[in-house]
């Protein structure tokens, strides 16, 4: 199965017009244990100030986004040729359609939006995705932190 999602060339990086096939998709769960605890880390180094308590309970605040990498066939899209799909409006508008119809949420799917440009890829593009979508991804898509043939495809 193959989810078809289109380009309109609105991209800060391609101007092309495309359609996309994407064959699989992935959330990197940011959320572990080891991030938490890094970021807390990060933070008594850098910005604890004599006023910060040692722990307020509240991890939280230390939590990064999910990563959600859509993964395209390079037949259908080159970046070397075409450019990084990053930025294009109806490229991430028909993936909040798609994510909207196999079950995730109104509230998780408007918060997923393009990384930063260097966080994209050869072969897919890089998202965002609020910390606690982790949730609707296991009930919805399946296991975490692994590449997934995209199921319940609408093109």
């Amino acid at each position: 199965m193959v989810l078809l999602l289109h380009t309109d060339g609105s991209g800060i990086l391609s101007k092309v017009t495309a359609e996309v096939h994407h064959k699989s998709w992935m959330l990197r769960d940011r959320n572990t244990t080891y991030h938490i605890a890094y970021m807390r880390a990060l933070h008594e180094r850098w910005f604890k100030s004599d006023s910060d308590s040692e722990s307020d309970g509240d991890d939280t605040k230390y939590m990064s986004n999910n990563e959600l990498l859509v993964y395209f066939d390079n037949t259908t899209w080159m970046i070397n040729h075409e450019g990084l799909i990053y930025s294009d409006k109806l490229w991430i508008k028909e993936l909040h359609e798609f994510m909207l119809r196999v079950g995730f949420s109104d509230e998780h799917v408007k918060l997923v939006r393009y990384s930063e440009q260097g966080m994209q890829g050869p072969n897919y593009v890089s998202l965002d995705a609020p910390y606690d979508i982790v949730h609707e991804w296991k009930r919805i898509v399946g296991i975490v932190n692994r590449p997934l043939r995209i199921r319940n495809v609408y093109s």
